[in-house]
């Protein structure tokens, strides 16, 4: 009993001095990788996505300030194309609970600003795209939440899922 006990604290104390592996961005690789029409694009857009959602958990998000270009050129480029290739491809992965939630915090914290989403919404709702019909709620959650123009919501077209 007594090794038994020994056994779980020193599993407890390895497993909280174990240190979350620190995700850090590299800008310029993730546009030359949305920019590469030799690889397969989509799983570009989707890898680079998901690894700005998991620095913007970890981090929080990152400040894509214009007034620092072009200092940060690649920053703000690879934000930008990373939110409007997704919202373009796979808005289903920015149109959800879990995402509204994460930007309205890091909003709230002053990490994110609406003009930083602006170019997604624009964009992806100007070039003639539908979008899902089950995704509605989740834009209509998203301009509320995340206070966007509303202009660009009747942008916004909407066709049966398939």
């Amino acid at each position: 009993m007594k090794i038994e006990i020994l056994l779980c604290l020193f599993l407890l104390i390895i497993s909280c001095t174990q240190k979350e592996k620190k995700i850090e961005l590299d800008y310029c690789q993730m546009i030359a990788e949305d920019q590469d029409d030799t690889k397969d694009r989509y799983e570009a857009f989707i890898r680079n996505y998901q690894l700005l959602i998991d620095y913007t958990k970890q981090n929080g998000f990152p400040s894509i300030d214009e007034n620092y270009l072009p200092q940060d050129s690649c920053k703000y480029q690879a934000v930008t194309f990373t939110l409007v290739h997704i919202a373009q491809t796979a808005p289903e992965l920015l149109f959800n609970n879990e995402i509204i939630q994460l930007f309205s915090k890091e909003m709230k914290k002053g990490n994110l600003d609406v003009s930083d989403l602006y170019p997604a919404f624009k964009i992806s709702s100007s070039q003639g795209q539908a979008f899902c019909e089950a995704l509605k709620p989740y834009i209509d959650a998203s301009f509320k939440a995340w206070q966007m123009d509303e202009e660009l919501y009747e942008r916004f077209r909407y066709e049966p899922c398939n």
